[in-house]
């Protein structure tokens, strides 16, 4: 936690840090023997930089908050709820013998301790100021911004760095979070920032026009049960935003089971939105929005059925690309999406599916088969690497069935 919080001060401070105040009440080489140690000397770090902070972390009157203003205005806000902690926090915190040892999985996380909240606090915060997440920030921002929702509910809302970025722009955001010291430091963080009747604890609505889920579903004991009940509150033609990538590490969600009950839930329920995204927008690793079916009013289909490749597909070419008969893999950063071996030339095609022509003139631009390259699009389908622009996949017409494990289509070995 300190050495994070170091890090935040120093790139939010005007003055130097005042090492020779620190010297006088913790000598050089000094180390915390328990969690009451460290918070004292994170008290004292914070109370003598507060006068000291930018106060660039608002936006001015008039204009739409930025996510590196709402990163500027979370470390802000924790330098000042370090520098006065709440009394029955820092009790909780003085009352525990000794530092936590062993690792614990997200879903236990929150049911350990107050000093491992208040760390969790400050790791969030880092992560958006100076940490890994700053990276895709700007890109989910403009994906939200631009829906324009009018209630939202975070769900597993950290330390509120999207929670403020809604709030901010002056969308009505519920937040649900299971971390006490995070709900805690999200309330101060709201009032501070001036946007606290925006932000509600809780569910207060039945249904809503977007829910988040960002970094959540891969941090929870059983995501499908969640994600089955956030897509309950979503009416039809809803927006869920979803983070999530189940990996295999030891520590988060990732039993391939869980995941694909996920990816099958998405899959039947929704369909990957394709407005989020402006003119030269990157998409952001791991990162989708889905739009809820409408099931009486499944939209348009037949001829008019556009495939468009998942926009974060990539194929990587095999280790010896000088025989043509070893296949490369095609993949995406999502954890709904299953992998498949195709050689360079079937590769190829896909960057004509683009969502924007239909299959018969893609054939005639091809020079396939319609046949064939339907065939081709509904094995990428299966593998959800490729969905039908303007329509949902489940209410498309029925061809003859391809037996693609038998015959895989176009070079695509499986």
């Amino acid at each position: 936690m300190l050495d994070e919080l170091r890090q935040i001060i120093a790139a939010r401070s005007l003055a130097p840090v005042p090492l020779e105040a620190l010297r006088e009440r913790f000598a050089d080489g000094w180390q915390p023997r328990r969690p009451a140690d460290a918070v004292d000397f994170a008290e004292h770090f914070c109370r003598w930089v507060h006068d000291s902070l930018r106060h660039d972390d608002l936006p001015r009157t008039g204009q739409a908050a930025e996510p590196a203003e709402v990163a500027n205005q979370g470390a802000n806000a924790l330098i000042e709820f370090i520098a006065q902690l709440p009394t029955a926090l820092r009790d909780e915190i003085d009352a525990l013998a000794q530092f936590r040892t062993e690792v614990l999985r997200p879903w236990d996380e929150p049911v350990t301790d107050a000093y491992v909240g208040l760390c969790n606090v400050v790791h969030d915060v880092w992560a958006h100021l100076l940490g890994p997440e700053q990276l895709a920030d700007a890109g989910i921002a403009r994906a939200l911004l631009r829906l324009a929702p009018r209630h939202a509910l975070d769900y597993g809302a950290g330390a509120g760095h999207v929670t403020l970025l809604l709030a901010l722009n002056g969308i009505a955001t519920d937040v649900v979070e299971i971390d006490p010291v995070k709900r805690l430091f999200l309330q101060r963080r709201a009032a501070r920032a001036g946007v606290a009747r925006l932000v509600g604890p809780g569910m207060s609505r039945p249904s809503y026009d977007m829910v988040l889920a960002l970094n959540v579903l891969d941090h929870l004991q059983a995501p499908p049960e969640c994600l089955q009940q956030l897509a309950e509150l979503l009416p039809p033609g809803g927006s869920l935003a979803i983070a999530a990538e189940f990996p295999q590490d030891g520590w988060h969600q990732g039993d391939p089971a869980a995941a694909e009950t996920c990816a099958q839930l998405l899959s039947d329920r929704f369909e990957p939105r394709r407005d989020h995204y402006g003119d030269g927008d990157l998409p952001v690793d791991w990162f989708d929005i889905f739009v809820k079916r409408d099931e009486l009013h499944p939209g348009m289909a037949g001829a008019l059925r556009c495939p468009r490749l998942h926009p974060r597909a990539r194929w990587q070419a095999p280790p010896n690309e000088a025989d043509p008969a070893t296949p490369g893999v095609l993949n995406a950063t999502a954890f709904y999406t299953l992998p498949c071996a195709l050689d360079g030339d079937t590769a190829r095609l896909c960057d004509a599916f683009d969502g924007r022509r239909p299959l018969a003139e893609l054939a005639d631009t091809l020079e396939l088969e319609l046949d064939t390259l339907e065939a081709f699009c509904s094995f990428l389908h299966s593998r959800r690497l490729l969905t039908w622009h303007g329509h949902p996949a489940a209410d498309r017409p029925h061809h003859r069935q391809h037996d693609h494990k038998e015959t895989p289509p176009c070079g695509a070995l499986t």
